[in-house]
């Protein structure tokens, strides 16, 4: 009787590694890789669908990724959610790297906390921002020099080349004073360089949409298919 409950369990077990081995296979290497690539503070979750013959094949069906404070650029933005079909494996020293991707769509969601810390990171003292349907209101307190005033901006994000995110600034005063745009880049560099970039990312990705609202900002990418 002992013998056959081991019997029993041992199947059990081989039967349970068929069925859910390549699957978390798949999401222990997944994890490694975008953890390194996104910078993700706050970890990385993977949930593939995969089975055994599928990746001796090198392909897996379907990846879901949430990835939690992720850098891209200056910016720490709150998550990156992606989804992920036909993704192609190959089998080095032992490892599996990813090799290509089919299709897929991404969301990149950027909080007005994460504009928030932005902002405290280049030189503005008690930041407050604002997202709405109509764009990004912050203030806070900005040093020029030997003057110190309360500053306001409005403006929008907008994609340069489908992969980078900037800021354009439509209104700027401080101290009740409107500044002209050149002066404004010059004291907090939010035109400069991009605020996220999509560019070097193991699984290439394009910006379709920007969306603001409800305190945050969305970011929609589509995950462009690689051979």
């Amino acid at each position: 009787m002992r013998r056959t409950i081991w019997v029993l369990a041992a199947l059990a077990g081989a039967a349970a590694a068929w069925v859910w081995g390549p699957s978390l296979l798949v999401q222990r290497e997944l994890t490694s890789l975008l953890q390194t690539s996104l910078r993700a503070t706050r970890g990385v979750s993977v949930h593939a669908r995969a089975s055994a013959l599928g990746l001796l094949r090198g392909r897996v069906d379907h990846v879901r990724v949430t990835a939690a404070g992720v850098q891209l650029g200056d910016l720490v933005a709150e998550r990156l959610t992606a989804t992920l079909s036909s993704l192609r494996f190959d089998r080095v020293g032992g490892r599996l790297e990813l090799a290509g991707v089919g299709v897929g769509d991404a969301a990149l969601t950027i909080t007005r906390g994460d504009l928030e810390r932005l902002l405290w990171l280049r030189g503005v003292q008690r930041p407050s921002v604002t997202i709405d349907e109509s764009g990004v209101q912050a203030t806070g307190e900005i040093t020029a020099g030997p003057v110190s005033a309360e500053a306001r901006l409005r403006g929008q994000f907008y994609a340069v080349g489908r992969t980078d995110l900037y800021f354009r600034v439509d209104a700027f005063d401080m101290g009740g004073m409107e500044v002209p745009a050149p002066l404004m880049t010059a004291i907090l560099g939010v035109s400069a360089r991009p605020i996220v970039s999509l560019r070097g990312l193991p699984v290439p990705m394009v910006i379709e949409r920007i969306t603001s609202g409800s305190g945050e900002v969305v970011v929609a990418a589509r995950i462009e298919a690689t051979r």
